[in-house]
C-alpha cells in the first residue's frame, strides 16, 4: 500500500493550501471560530479569482486557472477546518491564561517540567 500523505497532511494539495494560502497569505480570522470548510474553499477560490483577473491579458491564463481550480478541488477542506479550529481553541486558551495576583509560578525548570520557560501555561506553572 502506498502512503500518499504529505508532511502529515492528507495530500500535497491540502498541505500547500494550508501553508501558503491560509498560513502565509490570506487571513481567515473572519471565519473564526468555526472555519467552515465550505467557507474556506469559497474564500480561497475567491482569492484565486482575484489573482486571475489581474492576468486576463495573459494568453495561457485560462490553462493555468483550470489547473489551479483542480488543485483546490483535491484539497481536504475538512482537515484544514479541524486544524484551524484546534489552533484557534489553543490560541484562545493561551490568551485567557494570565497570572493571578498573589499566586506564585515556576518561571524556569528542567526539561519536561511545567514552567513558563518551557512553554507551559500560567495555570500549569502554578506552584503548589
Amino acid at each position: 500500500m502506498t502512503d500518499n500523505t504529505y508532511n502529515g497532511w492528507t495530500n500535497y494539495e491540502t498541505w500547500r493550501v494550508k501553508l501558503e494560502m491560509i498560513d502565509n497569505f490570506a487571513s481567515v480570522e473572519h471565519l473564526a471560530p468555526d472555519f467552515d470548510r465550505d467557507d474556506l474553499k469559497e474564500y480561497c477560490t475567491d482569492l484565486l479569482d482575484e489573482e486571475f483577473r489581474t492576468l486576463e491579458h495573459v494568453p495561457v491564463q485560462r490553462f493555468g486557472r483550470d489547473y489551479a481550480y483542480a488543485f483546490l478541488d483535491a484539497v481536504n477542506w475538512a482537515e484544514i477546518e479541524r486544524a484551524l479550529v484546534r489552533d484557534y481553541e489553543e490560541d484562545q486558551q493561551y490568551q485567557q491564561d494570565e497570572p493571578e495576583p498573589g499566586k506564585e509560578y515556576k518561571l524556569t525548570g528542567g526539561t519536561g517540567e511545567a514552567c513558563i520557560a518551557n512553554g507551559s501555561t500560567w495555570k500549569e506553572s502554578e506552584k503548589c
